[in-house]
């Protein structure tokens, strides 16, 4: 094992696969849907000897809702486990007593006097959120974790990415069982930049993992400066005492959206395969290659007029005030009521909402319930806010206790990261009076030291909820001219084809098409696969969903309540 820095862009990738991937794809590569989140995977499986249950499980995932890493967007090499440090709600690390650990996509919970953990109970010192039955124990003397499962298997995950003197996140380094069997990880490491894995071996087997420079390199924030993630996975070599048992061969395009290295094909190449030092698969007989076709999107607007509100670009709040993942338009009317204009994602329907009277120059939007829907406030004087919460077809208003500095002295923000709007007002000498949210009322307890410290017709928001930023201009008259950026959902993994006749292709439709609760973020969700065998024999499954809910407290997805297949032109479901 080299010590140094492990990507975060890596891990997070090959964390999202792990949390989301509640269905496994099928071995064949062809993929398969989870329903519960609506996204779509599949895998490519790397062949390893055996060795007593210990071997790795090492493949290629691949995910709808991953971003970009060391195999490409969406893409991740699973088998390399990781524990990270971040900030509470997965940002970057402090370093101190707030930052939170993550492993392999789970919080971990220190143990704590009464816990009735597994974990805890058999001398641990984490456990992790969602019971797994593992034992976990932080090591502060060596810097090391370690993870034993219930059959007494053993992994140690020593530092592999160091930001000064402080471990941003340990690596896989072994796993040993009972009997003493042991098999290693290694890392390589770019200086100040990033780490990735690098081999596996073990009684006499060593899989190699080779790089090659990415024309597309992502940075990531570590709580100390900017890393880097320089390089790709290039191949992967599989050698048995001395002799090549097999190599597979990855080759990327870049995708015409956006730029990023997308995964396109990988071949298996049988014991006769030539890798040079650099990793290049030269000859050797191959199976056929399976191949991987991205979705694309045309960089376009597609404008339409759109009957709203007449408040014209000096009277317009954006915001998703029916939490329904669309951006919605409302504008001052007088005496308290508002001109709010829901959109349907192709048009606008409006209604007048009781509000505040505070006006269009008096007025505060945000989600001060944390309830995913956009509310409202008005200052009215003497420290009292009117704050409106939407219901998602109206206002329902209170006046909450907060601070004096009225209209020209606020700033709204989530200053203690629970997924409620709060506010802040200067009150001179670099103090800041802070007032928390609690969802029915502000709590302003106390100063928080800080720093000492035109109207343009544009109105930028998702209209049609499909995830892109969308632009909105006024015409006068009510009419909004709306220019809905066009093209599908980039990068995303379309085709697949196993080299022998058989391939899949996936449709996927944005979350937001779909009847969803507290305004979940918008992913990319499988809404049809169609499969053909390669003997003449096609199958198509349609996907709708009901009742995604997002929890704010959580600051996740929780699924979709309700998934319905249609299976055939007749309607039959499953």
């Amino acid at each position: 094992m080299t010590s140094g820095f492990l990507s975060r862009v890596l891990s997070a990738a090959a964390l999202a696969t792990i949390a989301l991937s509640t269905t496994a794809a099928s071995a064949d590569g062809s993929g398969e849907v989870d329903t519960f989140y609506g996204s779509f995977g599949s895998e490519v499986p790397i062949e390893v000897p055996p060795f007593h249950g210990l071997e790795p499980r090492v493949k290629l995932a691949y995910a709808s809702s991953g971003g970009g890493g060391f195999v490409g967007v969406g893409w991740a090499l699973s088998g390399f486990g990781a524990i990270g440090r971040e900030s509470p709600g997965g940002g970057t690390p402090r370093y101190d007593g707030t930052d939170v650990f993550n492993f392999d996509g789970q919080e971990l919970v220190p143990c704590v006097a009464g816990s009735s953990s597994p974990s805890c109970l058999a001398g641990g010192t984490h456990s992790t959120r969602i019971e797994s039955y593992a034992k976990i124990k932080w090591d502060a003397a060596a810097n090391t974790w370690t993870v034993w499962q219930k059959d007494g298997t053993r992994a140690t995950y020593a530092p592999v990415y160091v930001v000064g003197t402080n471990a941003f996140r340990w690596g896989l380094v072994s796993v040993s069982d009972t009997h003493a069997n042991t098999v290693n990880y290694g890392w390589w490491c770019e200086a100040s930049a990033d780490c990735y894995p690098d081999n596996i071996s073990y009684a006499g087997t060593v899989i190699r993992f080779h790089r090659e420079a990415r024309p597309d390199p992502l940075t990531f924030g570590n709580g100390g400066y900017l890393g880097r993630t320089n390089y790709r996975l290039k191949s992967i070599d599989v050698v048995v005492s001395g002799s090549r048992a097999r190599a597979y061969r990855l080759s990327y395009g870049t995708s015409a959206s956006t730029g990023r290295s997308v995964l396109t094909s990988v071949q298996k190449v049988g014991s006769d395969a030539a890798v040079d030092g650099a990793g290049n698969v030269a000859s050797g007989s191959a199976l056929p290659a399976m191949s991987f076709g991205s979705t694309s999107a045309s960089l376009s607007f597609s404008g339409a007029y759109w009957a709203g509100h007449g408040g014209g670009s000096t009277n317009n709040f954006v915001g998703d005030y029916n939490g329904d993942g669309k951006m919605d338009m409302a504008g001052y009317a007088g005496g308290g009521q508002w001109h709010v204009c829901l959109s349907t994602g192709s048009g606008f329907n409006c209604a007048y909402w009781a509000g505040h009277a505070g006006g269009s120059t008096n007025n505060f939007n945000g989600d001060y319930n944390g309830d995913g829907k956009t509310d409202m406030a008005g200052y009215a004087g003497n420290g009292q806010w009117h704050v409106c919460l939407s219901t998602g077809g109206g206002f329902s208003c209170a006046y909450w206790g907060g601070h004096g500095g009225g209209t020209s002295n606020n700033a709204l923000g989530d200053f203690n990261g629970d997924g409620k709007t709060d506010m802040a007002g200067y009150a001179g000498s670099g103090q800041w009076h802070v007032c928390l949210s609690t969802g029915t009322s502000f709590s302003c307890p106390t100063y928080w030291g800080g720093h000492a410290g035109g109207s343009e017709n544009n109105a930028l928001g998702d209209y049609n909820g499909d995830g892109k930023t969308d632009m909105a201009g006024y015409a006068g008259s009510g009419q909004w001219h709306v220019t809905l950026a066009a093209g599908g959902l980039p990068d995303l993994l379309g085709t697949v084809s196993n080299g022998l006749g058989g391939s899949t292709s996936v449709t996927y439709t944005p979350s937001s098409a779909w009847v969803n609760t507290n305004r979940p973020p918008i992913v990319p969700t499988v809404s049809a696969l169609t499969t053909t065998d390669g003997r003449g024999a096609t199958g198509t499954t349609s996907y709708r969903y009901e009742g995604g809910l997002w929890s704010s407290t959580e600051r996740r997805f929780l699924g979709f309540r309700k998934v319905t297949g249609v299976i055939d032109g007749a309607g039959n479901y499953t």
